[in-house]
């Protein structure tokens, strides 16, 4: 069942990609329907399972996902080929990049990179 929507008549351009607002249409977590948040350019970006959420200014764009409980807020960016699971946050500034990871109890906050192999996967720059 999904649980958010993108809304085709409010987005940005990110580094050449279109990037869609997101807007919860059920309850989960923490997250009450009708909630606004951040940008994600494709469903294949964010899961529709788990509590996972992109918050606030969040991107999320490329290959990058976010899913499980994980989450992505502020400013805070998932590109390339990154991933956030589990109980993952990404805020503040925070990047995941290229092929890097965040999951577990992991965090990235502040100006923090998280970028495996390379900090520039396609059009991420992290």
């Amino acid at each position: 069942m999904k649980k958010y929507e993108l809304l085709q008549d409010d987005f940005i351009i990110k580094n050449g990609k279109k990037l869609y607002r997101i807007r919860a249409i059920r309850d989960f977590g923490i997250v009450k329907a009708g909630a606004m948040g951040g940008y994600i350019e494709s469903e294949k970006n964010l899961s529709h399972d788990g509590n996972c959420w992109v918050a606030d200014h969040g991107l999320v764009y490329e290959k990058g996902q976010v899913f499980g409980d994980g989450q992505v807020a502020g400013n805070g960016w998932v590109c390339g080929n990154g991933r956030v699971s589990g109980n993952g946050r990404v805020f503040g500034n925070g990047k995941v990049a290229g092929h890097g990871r965040v999951f577990g109890t992991g965090w990235v906050a502040g100006d923090g990179i998280v970028a495996k192999y390379d900090l520039d996967s396609g059009n991420c720059r992290a």
